[in-house]
Order: structure tokens, then C-alpha cells, then sequence
């Protein structure tokens, strides 16, 4: 449909078939439709909002004492801070992804899991110091342990 302007009259009127005037009809506004869409779509927005600030379980959860969470392919927290004569759990919940921990010199025979895709695994630090390890399957991932 072609929409052109009568100059006699300047009202919009509908022409159909190449150039043809085949049928004149005042094009009427619907000003009551467009308001009608704007109300639907704030009331749609304002609901998406509402839904929006309801807490989910896919929160983030607050990290336990002592636990590393091996997910996402990173250590989680990537730092942790423990008192001499504690543990550092990690825990495996990567989807079935297979990961381990492995320590950087001279901690490599203290921490030293085999590859898991999940269940947990723990070492107790006895001695202050600072512990490097990381994922020997995915380089990318490393953490440390911070004893004091």
C-alpha cells in the first residue's frame, strides 16, 4: 500500500495498485491502540522488573571456611587464607569436567589430588607460608593457599 497526500485537502488517503487510485479512505490515527501498546508495554516491563529483584538460587553462594570450589574452570575464591594446623578442602563440581590440583615447588608433594570430576579433596597445613597450585589439565587455572 502506497500512502499519499490529496494537496486539494492535505489528507492522508490509501492508493493500491501501481499508481492506480483504486480506493480513497481517510487513513484514521489510533491513537487509542498506541496507548493501549504503551500501557502493555510498561506494564510488561514493570513485571520483568519486579521479577528481577526476587533473590534466585543462582546466586552466587558465600564461600565456605576452608572450601575451594573447582567450577567454571577457575578456583573459587583464587586466594584462600588459613591458621596453621586447618585444612583447605577443594571441592569438584565442574559438570563432570575432570580437573585436579597440583602444587607448585616445594608444595608439590603436599598438595597432589588425582583428577576428579568431582567429590572433594583435602590437605591440612601444618606450616605459615604461602602454597601455590594449580590445575595441571587447564593451565589457566591456579589459586594459592595462605597459611599464617
Amino acid at each position: 500500500m502506497v500512502v499519499h497526500v490529496n494537496p486539494s485537502c492535505a489528507r492522508p488517503y490509501a492508493a493500491v495498485r501501481a499508481n492506480k487510485l483504486c480506493h480513497v479512505t481517510p487513513l484514521r490515527r489510533r491513537p487509542a491502540l498506541s496507548l493501549r501498546r504503551f500501557a502493555v508495554a510498561l506494564a510488561l516491563a514493570a513485571t520483568l522488573t519486579a521479577c528481577g529483584a526476587e533473590k534466585s538460587d543462582d546466586q552466587p553462594a558465600q564461600a565456605e571456611p576452608g572450601v575451594v570450589l573447582v567450577k567454571d574452570m577457575q578456583f573459587t575464591p583464587a586466594t584462600i587464607t588459613v591458621q596453621a594446623g586447618e585444612s583447605v578442602t577443594w571441592r569438584f563440581d565442574d559438570g563432570g569436567v575432570p580437573h585436579n590440583v597440583q602444587g607448585a615447588k616445594p608444595a608439590d608433594t603436599l598438595i597432589h589430588s588425582p583428577i576428579l570430576r568431582d567429590n572433594s579433596y583435602t590437605v591440612t597445613f601444618d606450616t605459615p607460608g604461602t602454597y601455590q597450585y594449580g590445575c595441571t589439565l587447564h593451565p589457566q587455572m591456579t589459586g594459592s593457599v595462605v597459611v599464617t
